[in-house]
Formats: structure tokens, sequence, C-alpha cells
């Protein structure tokens, strides 16, 4: 693809001298190594490296990270990963995408960031650049890579151009690999790391599963297998080894992380004497005698335990006598399983009771349950969390409980400072599991509002049936921790209930209304009816009436004729004619239902063949064309419905009393749609008696192959689902089969299986 086809940059003149000094000043800034859109290091500097002094001591910078992880320009107190640096060092010497696997809290930042960083830089000719996927992980590429092709644009102009460049790749108007070629004529001699932390965002914080997929499908084509080394791109993502599934659950992701993940193991005995010695050592500071082994006793053999360790040795560091760090301080601090809980707890506990209840609301809001997974942490705006909680926010911003910043739209954000106060913090787990149902809905509403917003507010995507009922039921407990957002959803949804129950109502009355004035004319006009229909009827109408009792006489109760084939094929011209030009619902809806007769019709006479004498070949011949072209309308002007509604999750749901008519229960959207193709006029109407339910085999043989392969292909292709496999997407997580067929499920389970579709 051109390269006009990227965002338009300014022409700049750059002779070889000045161009060498660029990228010196640019990339490499003296002693400090740069990388590209990362910010955490800076102000993770300020928040921790802060100088400490007291009466003794001379001023020293604190060498541990507490709950921070460590950057580029903090290797020289990096320890304990050099056998793993080696080995990622390696990787990217023969590879393009090395992912780094490991638990929460085992340090794959750090050891990508202050490890493989560093000894890239010493070996010269890097461009390092750096995103989190976040809930927009297109834009959060697009802010890595636009600043290393647009060198002479100030800070405003690249952000326009981010915005342009995600948009054209999440459109596919501009291939990632043709970013990466603009990149390297500019910096022609370097290659490229693109650092992706914290990649279980993608599943974490992107609701829009389309969107995860379009996103891995752009980034993954260019990090395959280079035949130009110097000019080879390599992506490192960090990730979460407990989203290993939600990752090996997209077959393209799946395919390249085969025996390609570098997992990141706990730390021996021997390392992790490193990383509490080594620091202090470099600035001449030392352990009282037998306290580094008392800490390595109190240490956990999860890998998850590093932050307590860093974060023990930070609080420590801060009582140090001198320049010895003693027995007595450690026992101060709580030692490492205390530290973080106790630290957690005082600054808690200098709160008045009002400040606790509405520090409890912030910080359920920055937890994220799990399913299937441990809870995480969650990135929640200035917006959701209110304004007057903002300044208890900032509160345990400066005691470094939440860290702040500013999403690519400029809202301030704040989120827990590691997953590890989560997992140690005894009044947190308590708060949340008290709150976890409501957060576990709350996060279903918010995905919900998303979908909405994306589909333009569109009243088919509002809440509807039992699940209005439950977001009613939890506006009316927990109003105080629904955002301004979620209630005007809510309410908006409320609205619309109300509308449609009084529209109903008055529909009803309309109707007692209309049927009670029928009933009057039906007496009064009786006599004129019957003599009216044997004299008033035109040529045309006698001709119709007279097909018409034709087939009702000869197909009743057993008695085919040979006539009926005539009868069969009169009727199927007349379908097709209506199929070339149908132009709405009433004439798609005759077509259908001629094409159903001849069905009927033939498969009568098919039966009797061995009664009745009649051309065979003829006879197939209606019948296959009644079907194929049957089945053509259908796709034509019924499962694009469907495709769009299971596309834009719009699934419906059971309503909780059970209709006469059974397509009633439930509300609009995909399964609803489903049902109509398959037992309805709507459709197939393979419900010959209009009972809601497939008893027969007959019945059941009505529904095309065709039809019934594609819905299920529409089902998985967007959610997984099919007729024989549960999936999310479903109410109740049940099947196609449960859902559509009710009882008894034989028949539909024998049609399926002829049909060679798996039902076990």
């Amino acid at each position: 693809m051109p390269d006009s086809k990227l965002p338009e940059q300014r022409k700049i003149k750059i002779e070889s001298g000045n161009y060498n000094e660029r990228i010196e000043r640019d990339y490499i800034q003296a002693e400090k190594i740069y990388i590209t859109n990362y910010y955490h290091s800076q102000k993770d500097v300020t928040s921790t490296l802060v100088n400490f002094t007291d009466a003794i001591s001379e001023n020293l910078h604190c060498p541990y990270r507490g709950l921070f992880h460590f950057g580029p320009n903090d290797a020289e107190y990096f320890f304990g990963r050099k056998v793993f640096i080696e080995e990622l060092f390696a990787a990217t010497q023969t590879r393009n995408f090395i992912p780094v696997l490991g638990a929460s809290g085992s340090g794959k930042s750090s050891v990508v960031l202050a490890g493989l960083v560093p000894k890239l830089q010493n070996e010269g000719h890097w461009l390092f650049t750096h995103f989190r996927p976040g809930s927009d992980p297109f834009h959060a590429l697009a802010l890595a890579l636009v600043p290393l092709y647009t060198l002479d644009f100030n800070a405003t102009e690249r952000i326009a151009q981010a915005r342009q460049l995600a948009k054209y790749l999440h459109d596919g108007d501009v291939l990632l690999a043709d970013v990466f070629a603009q990149i390297h004529q500019n910096h022609h001699a370097h290659r490229v790391l693109l650092i992706a932390d914290q990649f279980e965002e993608l599943y974490t914080l992107c609701a829009d599963r389309k969107i995860r997929c379009s996103f891995l499908d752009t980034l993954l084509p260019s990090f395959q297998s280079s035949s130009q080394p110097q000019h080879r791109n390599v992506l490192v993502t960090t990730m979460r080894a407990d989203f290993l599934g939600n990752a090996l659950s997209y077959r393209p992701l799946a395919d390249v992380l085969q025996n390609t993940d570098i997992k990141l193991g706990q730390m021996n005995h021997e390392e992790l004497e490193e990383v509490i010695v080594k620091p202090a050592e470099k600035l001449g500071v030392t352990f009282q005698d037998g306290l580094v082994k008392r800490i390595l006793n109190n240490l956990d053999s999860e890998p998850g335990s590093l932050p307590l360790l860093e974060f023990s040795l930070a609080q420590l560091w801060k009582l140090r006598k001198g320049k010895q760090l003693t027995h007595a301080a450690y026992e101060e601090i709580g030692e490492v399983k205390g530290a973080l809980a106790r630290h957690a707890d005082e600054n808690y506990g200098n709160l008045n009771r009002a400040e606790q209840e509405q520090v409890q609301r912030i910080f359920i809001q920055l937890v994220r349950p799990g399913e299937g997974t441990e809870d995480t942490r969650r990135l929640a705006t200035k917006g959701e969390l209110g304004k007057v909680s903002w300044r208890l926010v900032k509160q345990l911003a400066d005691a470094r409980l939440v860290v702040t910043s500013r999403n690519a739209v400029g809202q301030e954000t704040a989120e827990v400072v590691h997953e590890t106060l989560i997992r140690n913090w005894g009044e947190l787990r308590q708060w949340m599991e008290t709150h976890r149902s409501f957060r576990a809905w709350q996060e279903r509403l918010r995905v919900a509002i998303y979908q909405w917003e994306q589909m333009n507010r569109d009243e088919g995507a509002l809440l509807q049936g039992a699940l209005l009922s439950e977001a009613e039921n939890w506006w009316q407990n927990c109003l105080d921790e629904i955002s301004q957002s979620e209630r005007e959803f809510i309410q908006i949804s409320l609205e619309l209930r109300d509308r449609i129950t009084k529209q109903e109502e008055e529909r009803f009355q309309k109707e007692l209304r209309q049927q009670k004035a029928k009933t009057r004319f039906i007496l009064i006009t009786a006599a004129l009816t019957v003599i009216a229909l044997l004299t008033a009827v035109t040529a045309w109408q006698q001709y119709k009436q007279a097909q018409f009792s034709k087939v009702l006489a000869l197909a009743a109760d057993g008695f085919p004729k040979p006539e009926l084939l005539p009868v069969a094929r009169d009727l199927l011209n007349k379908a097709n004619n209506i199929h070339d030009s149908a132009k709405n619902n009433n004439e798609v809806e005759e077509a259908l239902s001629n094409y159903r007769a001849v069905i009927n019709l033939t498969s009568l006479l098919e039966e009797n063949k061995n009664k009745i004498s009649v051309n065979q070949n003829l006879l197939k011949e209606l019948s296959e064309d009644a079907e194929k072209k049957l089945v053509q309308l259908i796709r034509k002007k019924r499962l694009n419905r469907l495709q769009k509604q299971i596309e834009n999750n719009l699934i419906g749901n059971k309503v909780t009393n059970m209709r006469t008519k059974y397509a009633e229960n439930y509300t609009e959207g995909a399964l609803k749609t489903t049902y109509r193709i398959l037992h309805e006029k709507y459709g197939v109407k393979a419900d010959i008696d209009s009972d809601g339910q497939l008893k027969t085999d007959k019945e059941a043989k009505r529904m095309p192959c065709d039809i019934l392969i594609e819905i299920e292909k529409l089902w998985k292709q967007n959610h997984g689902c099919t007729w024989s496999e549960s999936c999310n997407a479903i109410p109740d997580e049940q099947n196609l089969i449960k859902k559509i067929f009710y009882f008894p499920k034989e028949p539909a389970e024998l049609r399926l299986n002829n049909c060679g579709i798996n039902t076990e």
C-alpha cells in the first residue's frame, strides 16, 4: 500500500550529520533511556524515588520501587533477573514476537523495561516505544507509533495524528506494515521494540469483542518472520498468566502463542537475596545481622510476593538508622506480610466515618471482579467516581494507594497502585466480597451501555425484561454506587418500558372495542354476506376460489389426486414472480406461503406415489425448486436481520410469563428472530399446527439444512454459540436447541444430525 495513505506529515530536510544528532538527542538523551509514549517511569520516580533524611544520615534516594515497577532508568537498582534477561535478549535476535507470561506481581513489566531495554540500549540501534491496550487499543497503539515517524511535529499535532492513524488502522485503510516502513525510512539504521505492557487489558478493559479481534488481526501480521533482520520489528507483550485462556480462545493469537511464550517464574533464594541486598549496597547501606535471612524466611513461595517485598523494603528504608536497616524498624512496619496492609489501614484509619464510607465506594469502583480469574484493577474516570470523591482520590494518591493520570481524551483517571493491594489488604477484600454481585452486574451494565452508544442509542439496545428488572432492583438498593451515565441508561430503559406498556394497554382496549363492534356487525350482516358471496364474485375471484377449493378438496384427509401437480406448478410460478420483485413484507410472506404450499402438495404426492400416477420427474423438480427458492428468499429477506442483531449483541431474553404466541416469549433480538425464521410464517413455518413446538419428524423435516447451517454459522462467528454448545451470549448460558425448540427436542436433534450438524 502506498505511503500516501499514512496520515499526512510535514516534509523535513535533514542532512546526515543533523540526523545523527537528532537520533542522539531524541532517543538516547545522553545517559538516559527514552521510550516513546512511556510516562509511568517519570510519574513513578516523582512518586517513590524521593529523598528521606534524618538527623544522622546523609540524603539518599530510595532504591526500592515499592508497588511500582522498575523503569528503564532504574536499571542500576534492578537485580535478580539476570538469567531471564539474557533469555529475552537472545529471543530478540531470532524472533519478532515475544510474549512474556507470569503471575500478577512477578515483575513482568520490570524485567522488560529495566532489564531488556537497557541491555538493547547498550547494543545500540534500537528504538523503543510502549503502550497499554486500555479500552481503545487502536488509539493506544497509534499514540506509541506516531512520534516515531513525525519527528518535527509538536505534541498537539501528534495527538491529532494519533486519532487519524487509529481510525485508518481500525478501518483497514492503512496497514501496520506501512507505518513501520515509514518509521524505518526515518530511522533506517534502527530496529523497533514495541512493548505492549499489561496485555490482559485487551480482555479486562476492551468491552467490544469485535474491536479486540480486529486489533489482533491488525497487530499480529507485522510481527511474523522477516527476511531483513536489520528492519525487523519486535513485539514484546507482558500478560498475566491467568489470562492465557482468554488469549488462546482466539485462533490467530493462539497460533502464534504456540511454543513462543516465555514464562516468568518465581525467583530462587539467591536471586531474592540480590533483590534485597544489592540496591542498598550500591548506596552504602547495610542490613543488621540476620535481617536479610529473616526477610527471606517471611517471604511466600509465590511469585506475586515480589511487590510486597519491594513495598516493605521501601517502608524499611524510611526508618533506617544512619546507613543501617534494623530489626526494630522491620518489626515496626509489620514485616513483609503486614507492611502493605498496615500502611493502608493506617491511612484509612486517619479518615472520619463519612470519608471512610466514601473511600469504600472509590475502591470497589477501582476493582473489576474476576470471572474465573482473580480480581483485577480497573481504570475509573473522575466522572464515574464523582467530583466530590476526587479530593479523597488525590489523598489516596499521596498515600501511594492509588495512581492518578489522564486517559487518551484528557479525562482524569485513577487506578489501584498495584493488584497486590487487592489481594493483601483485608478491608478491600471484604468490601469486594460484600459488593461482588453488584459490581459484576455493573460491569455487565457498562458493556450494555457501550453497545447502546455504538448503535447510536437505538431503543432496541436498551434494557428489557429480566435485565431491566435486575437493573431496577440495583437502582433501588445501590443508587449511590451507580454513576450518572448509568442512571441515565436505566432511566431511559424504564421510560421505554412504560411507554410500551401504555401502548399495549391502549391497543388491547382498542381491539376489545373493535371485537364488540365486529360481533354486532356479524349478527346484522350475516345474511347479506351469504348473498354477496353467491352473486358478487368477479371472474378472477371465481378462478381463485375454485383453485383454492380444488386444493382443499384434493389434499384433505389423505385423498391426493394427480390434479394437485398442476396446482402446485401454478403456485410455484406465482411465488417465483413475487420472489423476483418483492418489495415489502406482505409480498415476501405471500411468496413464502406459496413455496410452503408447493412443498406440502409435492410431499403429499410423494407419500402416496404408490396409490396415484403422476410425473415423478416433474414432482421432484417442483419440490426441489420450491425449497431452493424458499431458502434463497429467507437468506435475502430474513437472515440479514438476524445477522445484524447477532453482530450488535442484541440477543433478547425470555420473558417471565409464557405467552400463547410463542415468539412473544422473547424480547426483541436474535433469539426471537431465530425462532420466527424456523417456526412461523415469517420464514420456514416448520411448526405446522402453530403450537410453538416441533413434536413430529414431519414438522422437523420442513427445516431446510442450509438455513439451519447458516443460522449456526452466524451465532458461532460472533459469539461462539452453536446448536449444541452453550455460550455466555445466550441467557442462562444454554444452547440454541434448548432456547429454540423447547420440548421435545428429539425431532429437532434428529433433523440437525441428518443435516450434518453435531448435537452431542
